[in-house]
């Protein structure tokens, strides 16, 4: 259906890369190379994860796709201007431009790898804290002792 879609300039948002295969007859990597196959045909691809509640995984969703075909740099272009061009909102967002909203993240590393880690959030310009009672709980267990019956 790839060559459909895109002669038809038909755009998709796929995903969850980080999936088992609808089919019981495709490959196990099917959902991880869906969104190259679709580029690599000339449809414009975005992606997306599924979950509300972990949309923060998003860039790993991403991570994968660039490894099983679609390339790091179009698979961040897949989590970003593409998404902003879809749904109309170009202008504003989707990339770094003179005249958009400061809609941003400062990370470790490359924002595709699992290891890197967000330090900073800016939404429409404004800094947004990155502390929350789920990482407050994770930096307290942390630092627990192993044996609380001392």
């Amino acid at each position: 259906m790839a060559d459909k879609l895109a002669k038809a300039k038909i755009s998709v948002i796929t995903g969850p890369v980080v999936a088992l295969p609808t089919r019981s007859s495709d490959r196990y990597d099917k959902a991880y190379a869906n969104a190259g196959l679709m580029h690599k045909a000339g449809v414009k691809v975005a992606l997306r994860t599924d979950d509300t509640e972990n949309v923060r995984n998003l860039p790993f969703h991403a991570g994968f796709a660039a490894a099983y075909g679609l390339g790091k740099e179009q698979a961040l272009k897949a989590i970003t201007i593409i998404p902003a061009e879809i749904f109309g909102v170009a202008d504003k967002l989707g990339s770094l431009e003179v005249g958009k909203n400061a809609t941003l993240f400062a990370s470790t590393g490359d924002a595709l790898e699992t290891r890197s880690q967000i330090k900073y959030l800016f939404i429409d310009g404004w800094q947004v804290p990155l502390d929350s009672r789920h990482i407050q709980l994770y930096n307290e267990f942390l630092k627990r002792s192993p044996g609380l019956d001392k």
